[in-house]
């Protein structure tokens, strides 16, 4: 009995040491970005916007280095201009997919994910207006975003991770003309697989 004990301790041993990115691991993750992005809306030009997510993911290896899964895209939005200032926050949920290659303790990665969500808006018109005013909006959103990347794994299960994260998002205000931002950021995040 207690050979069987110590051959299954070992078992699980050598499997999380090889948990990193191999088929049937779970993964476990989350990062934030800090975007700077232009409107591409000609009604809006001059438009400065400062982005900020965090999306926790939650996916599952379905070959060694090939993680498919979920994550909810969290944003915070703040678009000012010289007549107007826009502050929207949201939430969605969206598919991902990512690809590590290499089996050393950096490894490079690729994703993409492409996703749904919600936003709430305050937009309140500023200097400039005859009619100074604000309104409270709710809107469908779309999100695709594709990444390049390095992860370091610093222990055998938990990695940091870094890389230069490309999105486009496009929303409508019900009526009028839609609104498509695209930008790239760094993302920074931290993944565990178990």
């Amino acid at each position: 009995m207690k050979h069987t004990s110590l051959t299954l301790l070992f078992a699980c041993i050598v499997s999380m040491s090889f948990a990193q990115t191999e088929r049937g691991s779970i993964f476990i993750g989350g990062n934030s970005k800090l975007d700077f992005s232009t409107n591409s809306n000609i009604e809006k030009s001059g438009l400065d916007t400062y982005q900020l997510d965090f999306s926790p993911k939650v996916g599952y290896f379905i070959f060694n280095g090939m993680v498919v899964g979920l994550q909810i895209p969290i944003q915070y939005v703040k678009e000012t201009s010289d007549y107007s200032s826009d502050e929207a926050h949201s939430v969605g949920i969206a598919p991902f997919i990512r690809h590590y290659w290499s089996s050393a303790k950096i490894k490079p990665y690729i994703d993409a994910s492409i996703g749904l969500g919600v936003i709430k808006s305050n937009y309140t018109l500023t200097s400039g207006s005859f009619y100074p005013s604000s309104s409270h909006t709710s809107k469908n959103e779309l999100m695709i975003n594709f990444g390049v990347g390095l992860a370091y794994w610093i222990t055998k299960n938990v990695s940091l991770e870094s890389g230069l994260k490309f999105n486009y998002t496009s929303y409508d205000f019900g009526g009028s003309n839609p609104v498509n931002t695209r930008g790239a950021g760094l993302n920074i995040g931290i993944a565990v697989s178990i």
